[in-house]
């Protein structure tokens, strides 16, 4: 399935698109296995954004234009 990321030493946030468009979050210190999606839960909502974030600004820099769309049109 089609999907881009960001990861840092902590979280990993990851779109997948294509067949399906989800989100998932996952804290890899506390869940490495990456058993527990915690995307769209109240505690990581800012989180979530300023991954998201970060993640837009790297695929502007990279000129990612496949996922620049998929990340500007929401889909």
């Amino acid at each position: 399935m089609p999907h881009f990321g960001i990861r840092t030493q902590r979280y990993k946030l990851i779109r997948f698109y294509g067949d399906g468009d989800f989100w998932e979050l996952y804290d890899l210190r506390s869940d490495p296995s990456e058993i527990n999606n915690l995307y769209g839960k109240e505690k990581y909502k800012k989180l979530s954004g300023e991954l998201t974030e970060r993640l837009k600004s790297l695929i502007i820099e990279y000129d990612d234009q496949e996922a620049l769309e998929k990340m500007m049109d929401g889909r």
